[in-house]
């Protein structure tokens, strides 16, 4: 049963389980009066560069465990990668989303073997519960906007509430 929640490929949950867990998360919040924020990632690839979004994808995923605690949780979405941090702030989830942007301008990526590495860049729009939205529908919402509006800036940036 729970590994059929988890992408064999990159260890990271499926899209239906991760929704499904930000659903259950915004309504135990909201019951309990409690908060947790909501990363949304993509990769900053221009026309061509389709092929290394999968690799981008699995290369971010194994460095999941250095960057963030055991409790949060990360899933693919229609728009990007998700990740749902638990009881965190508004700022904290600022400074982790900037650590994983961070990260990804290390990693190197080939889309076909040669002697050149491409260096890949990452965009973020971050939110938080109760702060920037009660529903998880509304959270999406605005963490795609907010992941359009950093890609709209040049890429290579996290925006968030206090950016707009």
């Amino acid at each position: 049963m729970v590994a059929s929640l988890l992408d064999p490929s990159t260890g990271l949950l499926q899209q239906e389980a991760f929704l499904h867990l930000l659903l259950r998360e915004t309504g135990r919040a909201t019951r309990y009066r409690d908060f947790f924020s909501l990363c949304l990632f993509k990769p900053d690839l221009r026309e061509g560069e389709s092929g290394l979004e999968r690799q981008v994808a699995i290369s971010l995923s194994r460095k999941m465990s250095e960057l963030l605690r055991v409790t949060d949780l990360v899933g693919p979405l229609p728009e990007g990668m998700g990740i749902l941090l638990l009881h965190t702030d508004h700022l904290e989830a600022v400074r982790i989303a900037e650590r994983v942007r961070a990260a990804v301008r290390r990693l190197e990526f080939r889309l076909e073997p040669g002697p050149s590495p491409k260096l890949v860049t990452i965009s973020a729009g971050t939110v938080s519960f109760p702060r920037d939205g009660q529903t998880s529908s509304t959270l999406l919402s605005r963490a795609e906007k907010y992941l359009q509006a950093a890609r709209q800036r040049g890429g290579d940036s996290v925006v968030h509430t206090n950016d707009l």
